[in-house]
């Protein structure tokens, strides 16, 4: 004779539904409360918003200029792991072991003190460079300055 199969009970879920209702309604709340501020700094918003827009963009460039260049130096790093000649084989990957190795605040440190500090002793100024490049950007632009009228 078979014995019949001992089922479990299924535990109760209603503190989960519970906790789901809360969610919801916190976010109701949020989104009510930033309504509300929206609505009561308008003016200030408006005021801001143009900044906020161009700041917005400027970061959209940057972070497409990044991806482009980290897929090219992958490309390279990755062609050069891949590479039959010893000496180019060695160089990729001691670049892709110092820069996967070492955190991101001490290579922008590095570059900003060692590389930066190191092209100011052999005479090249990246400001100045950049202020030259900005001036060529600003004085071809198609949007007149208010300097220009």
């Amino acid at each position: 004779m078979q014995q019949p199969l001992i089922q479990a009970e299924p535990k109760s879920r209603n503190w989960l539904v519970i906790l789901d209702y809360v969610f919801y309604l916190v976010l109701i709340v949020a989104v009510a409360a930033f309504g509300y501020y929206l609505y009561s700094y308008g003016d200030i918003i408006t005021l801001y918003l143009p900044f906020l827009l161009e700041a917005a963009a400027l970061t959209i460039g940057l972070s497409l200029v990044s991806m482009v260049l980290a897929v090219i130096f992958g490309f390279i790093g990755a062609t050069g792991r891949l590479s039959r000649f010893a000496p180019v084989r060695w160089l990729a990957t001691a670049y892709v072991e110092v820069v996967r190795g070492t955190p991101i605040l001490v290579q922008l440190l590095l570059w900003y003190y060692g590389v930066g500090q190191a092209l100011s002793l052999l005479g090249f100024d990246p400001y100045n460079t950049a202020f030259q490049v900005m001036t060529v950007f600003q004085n071809n632009s198609l949007v007149p300055d208010a300097f220009s009228a």
